[in-house]
């Protein structure tokens, strides 16, 4: 069985879009991370068919879902995701953000282990 690795964003990313959807209603973000989950399955199994994205990062990879986009790397065992991000979202943006958070928490000590 391929393996889906979510990275901690990727999680708070899942956690903030059922908070979201639940304003409205609990069965629907039930419904909406079900099929979200269903297509990292998919995605574990087959994981070369998102889109190449190296405007964001070498090697990363997308694939949307409804209103969402699934930022993730392919494994030779299944799929790292990255991010869960809703696509009217600056995609370039947040990660660009992300990458500049990185590089200060270097340069300050506090990102390295």
């Amino acid at each position: 069985m391929p393996r889906i690795i979510k990275r901690p964003l990727a999680e708070t990313d899942l956690i903030d879009i059922w908070l979201f959807i639940t304003e409205d209603s609990v069965i629907n973000a039930d419904a909406y991370l079900r099929r979200i989950e269903q297509l990292f399955r998919v995605l574990a199994d087959q994981p070369l068919m998102g889109q190449n994205r190296t405007e964001i990062a070498d090697s990363i990879k997308s694939f949307p879902i409804e209103s969402h986009v699934i930022f993730y790397y392919a494994l030779d065992d299944g799929i790292d995701i990255v991010r869960v991000l809703h696509g009217a979202r600056d995609i370039e943006a947040v990660f660009y953000n992300k990458r500049i958070s990185h590089f200060k928490d270097k340069l300050s000590g506090d990102g390295l282990r």
